[in-house]
């Protein structure tokens, strides 16, 4: 047991010593955030939810829409849609009731 503990610190040790922080432009910063962003619009279901797992939509789509706005995007049908579906849903336990009320602030 202590054999492996000391084998993944070696590990860990080495995997952080040979890392190298490589500079990202702007460019990159804004294109990897337009495919996100384009990712997101076109997951969305008809119906305006996004659905990560069964049982979850309200989480999900909370969190997409609050995605969206921290984007600047409070207009179009992707945010029309999902504030629309998100206000007609019911919220079946505490987390996604105050995901719910956070993402509709």
């Amino acid at each position: 047991m202590i054999l492996c503990l000391r084998a993944l610190m070696v590990i860990a040790l080495c995997m952080f010593f040979t890392m190298q922080s490589h500079a990202v432009s702007q460019e990159q910063i804004d294109n990897a955030r337009y495919k996100g962003l384009a990712w997101l619009m076109t997951h969305q279901l008809g119906d305006g939810s996004w659905q990560a797992a069964p049982g979850l939509e309200v989480q999900s789509t909370a969190a997409a829409l609050d995605a969206l706005t921290n984007a600047g995007i409070r207009t179009g049908y992707s945010f029309g849609a999902a504030v629309s579906w998100l206000m007609n849903a019911d919220a079946p336990s505490v987390d996604s009731l105050s995901r719910k009320i956070i993402a509709l602030k």
